[in-house]
């Protein structure tokens, strides 16, 4: 691979979700990095990363950009899920502490937007680092 770049084929849950079998992209996605010790770990969802539990509560998301570790992280999410997700952002935070058993580091950025990998490298998004 001449940019070491690793694909991860998700399961089919952006057609149908009667058809899924593992029933977690992100956690299969932590499992296959951790499987091939990978650097990093990007989690593409709908939201500019993770939010703080408060932000939220007043209509105005506010990204964690960094965080080491994710227990303080976990009294930030939502036990909520999406209408078109399996998981939720507990499944992402879950996939982090996968990632992390082995030493990665995951990023939690917005897929729905253009460039979204780019402008995470090159920090011109809001997404959460977890370290």
């Amino acid at each position: 691979m001449a940019n070491s770049f690793i694909p991860i084929i998700n399961e089919n849950d952006t057609v149908a979700t009667d058809e899924i079998q593992f029933g977690d992209n992100d956690k299969l996605a932590a499992l296959t990095a951790s499987l091939l010790q990978v650097d990093l770990l990007v989690i593409a969802t709908n939201t500019d990363g993770v939010y703080t539990k408060e932000s939220i509560e007043n209509n105005q998301p506010e990204t964690i950009a960094t965080v080491s570790g994710v227990q303080n992280l976990q009294k930030e999410i939502s036990a909520s899920k999406s209408s078109h997700g399996t998981g939720g952002m507990q499944s992402k935070i879950e996939a982090a502490i996968i990632a992390q058993t082995t030493g990665i580091e995951t990023w939690i950025v917005n897929g729905l937007k253009d460039n979204f990998i780019a402008d995470a490298i090159t920090g011109k998004s809001n997404h959460t680092k977890i370290k």
